[in-house]
């Protein structure tokens, strides 16, 4: 049991790993573009045009930050449940210990009666 969810959390930190890479690449793909993009509108003179393409580049940052908050949401999401997930083992090995001194507390009263 254990074993597996150190299975499961291992891969889960691969997959992690992985869309962090994604995002970086993704991301220097799209700032790349919106550069690109800037410079072209430098050149424009038609004022229309250039308004149009204005909040076509804030359209792509937005969908850029966006993008970038989606993922920082997933990663806190994940952050609760191990949280959640170490709590609750945590409140486990607690009653776990206070019945395992119950017992000793048990077993001393009953080899002192022995005794006496």
């Amino acid at each position: 049991m254990d074993k597996d969810r150190r299975t499961r959390e291992e891969k889960a930190k691969k997959e992690r790993a992985n869309k962090i890479q994604n995002e970086v690449i993704q991301s220097h793909k799209k700032n790349v573009e919106i550069d690109w993009n800037w410079q072209e509108l430098e050149e424009k003179e038609d004022c229309k045009e250039l308004a149009e393409d204005i909040e076509a580049q804030k359209a792509a940052c937005a969908k850029i930050i966006s993008d970038k908050q989606e993922l920082i949401r997933e990663f806190e999401q994940q952050i609760d449940q191990k949280d959640s997930h170490y709590i609750k083992a945590i409140q486990k090995m607690s009653e776990d210990i206070d019945q395992l001194i119950m017992g000793m507390k048990s077993q001393f009263s009953e080899m002192r009666d022995h005794y006496d």
